[in-house]
């Protein structure tokens, strides 16, 4: 009886040591990639509960998608959610210039989240305009807002893009499973330490 029960005591300790050593679904708090003066992209934003890497692409529409499609197309609501999510994280950064994207003497950055392929893209944008309000947003503030462009041949040869990468998360419950294998193999190991005794 003794003999179980310490086998049991010894199974719910291992499985709380595991499931306190390894990650689980979150795999980090959110950051910004590189100074809010020089920003290219956010870690770790989280959008209608899927954590994304963002990075800001400025280039055509066919290279930046090339391989992958964006990550919203076909899915207006999640664009303009993603945008908004963008929004409150610059703002919250206090990001006030992008690195990269558009001309380095420009004062304005618009992040297309495309929702909608050529020749009609349609999608979200998260827009800025320092220090002067000629964009969608209050002056020295990001803010966001939806479009519809007929014509991407010369809008969407050199523009800014947020690219969305959905992070791949450990499994809530690898914890467990692995605490659990380590039980079994402490509890075939000392089975057969008794038999040789």
């Amino acid at each position: 009886m003794t003999c179980k029960r310490s086998s049991v005591l010894a199974f719910a300790a291992l499985i709380a040591l595991c499931g306190g050593l390894l990650p689980t679904a979150s795999s980090h708090a959110m950051s910004l990639v590189g100074p809010p003066t020089a920003a290219a992209g956010i870690d770790g934003l989280l959008v209608d509960g899927i954590t994304y890497d963002v990075s800001f692409v400025h280039d055509s529409y066919a290279n930046v998608y090339a391989s992958t499609p964006p990550t919203f197309l076909g899915n207006n609501l999640g664009a303009n959610d993603a945008s908004a999510a963008l929004v409150t994280a610059l703002n919250g950064f206090q990001v006030t210039s992008l690195v990269g994207l558009s001309s380095p003497g420009w004062t304005n950055w618009n992040l297309i989240v495309p929702s909608y392929p050529p020749p009609a893209v349609f999608g979200s944008v998260a827009c800025a305009t320092y220090p002067t309000n000629t964009s969608c947003t209050p002056v020295g503030d990001w803010g966001y807002s939806s479009f519809l462009v007929g014509d991407p041949s010369t809008v969407f040869d050199n523009a800014d893009f947020a690219v969305f990468t959905a992070e791949t998360p450990l499994p809530a419950a690898l914890p467990l499973f692995a605490g659990g294998l380590g039980a079994f193999g402490l509890f075939g190991w000392r089975r057969k330490r008794k038999a040789v005794a």
